[in-house]
């Protein structure tokens, strides 16, 4: 992730400023209640994975960002600092994987799909949600960001589509509320 240290900051105060909105469609897309494990990858302080409480297993939070992660701890939510190019987690262990808002963050987009489908289970899902180029928010959004130097890597649908079908064949991408939400299950 280049130019983290926008997160240090942000760490004390992220949840202040970035609601967790519409916690139904995560839990519809993501097709939970489920059996077994989720992972996010860049989850940050955890904001969303406090809405997954009963409806899987256990979570658990990677974030390279420390600051984050203590946030993320502090609500007891369990985090792991890993990159998410290079994920500590054995194959196939994870029943659900979230990428919330985060892979634009990323500089190894394609190595960061391939690793959360390493670790996918063999009837799991992913849900990748991102700002969408389809509505004006996801340009203010954009803007925003590239204010800030935060050198984030915006994607098109069909981009990341692209990337994801080199994986796997089952990806469907819905438009909700400013986001693009892909839903990616793993086939064999």
């Amino acid at each position: 992730m280049p130019f983290n240290h926008h997160f240090r900051v942000f760490a004390p105060y992220y949840d202040k400023i970035i609601k967790n909105s519409d916690e139904s469609e995560y839990i519809k897309h993501a097709e939970l209640p489920v059996s077994g494990l989720l992972l996010e990858i860049g989850g940050g302080t955890g904001r969303i994975l406090t809405s997954f409480e009963g409806q899987v297993d256990q979570v658990i939070n990677a974030d390279i960002t420390i600051e984050m992660l203590e946030v993320a701890m502090s609500k007891g939510i369990p985090s792991i600092c890993s990159q998410g190019e290079f994920l500590p987690f054995e194959d196939g262990v994870f029943a659900r994987i979230l990428i919330n808002d985060s892979i634009h963050h990323i500089d190894q987009q394609e190595m960061v799909v391939a690793e959360a489908m390493r670790v996918l289970s063999d009837d799991g899902l992913m849900l990748i949600v991102e700002p969408t180029y389809h509505e004006f928010s996801g340009f203010l959004i954009r803007i925003f960001e590239k204010v800030l130097f935060m050198g984030s890597n915006f994607l098109k649908d069909a981009s990341l589509v692209q990337i994801i079908q080199k994986y796997t064949s089952s990806v469907t991408v819905h438009h909700y509320k400013g986001n693009s939400w892909f839903v990616v299950r793993k086939t064999i």
